[in-house]
């Protein structure tokens, strides 16, 4: 994480390219921690390996068809969380983001109902 708050990451490509992804900003204060640090005793540890593979879907996403996977459900919300998209992690728990451009930010776990 860079003096911003932004959490900033090189991916190697296949072919040797690097290029630049980011999150813009996590509000949820476990996804913070296990994103920027690796901490993760405030996330529960059966929501480890999928909070994992969709974190890391969103800081390359470049917008939200690039999160379209199977069991993810993905959809655009309405009302309070209207401009957000969701993704299930379990149950009733969702990861929900925004984008600003083709960044993903507000990045937050809510329980969904």
């Amino acid at each position: 994480m860079d003096g911003t708050g932004v959490q900033r990451t090189m991916l190697q490509t296949p072919d040797s390219m690097t290029f630049d992804t980011l999150i813009l900003f996590i509000k949820h204060k476990g996804l913070r921690a296990y994103w920027g640090k690796g901490i993760v005793h405030k996330l529960s540890p059966h929501w480890m390996p999928r909070v994992e593979r969709i974190m890391n879907a969103l800081d390359i996403a470049k917008r939200p068809e690039d999160l379209h996977f199977p069991g993810w459900r993905l959809h655009l919300l309405k009302g309070k969380f209207e401009g957000y998209y969701s993704v299930r992690v379990t149950g009733n728990w969702r990861i929900v983001f925004r984008f600003a451009g083709t960044d993903v930010t507000d990045v937050d776990l809510i329980d969904y109902h």
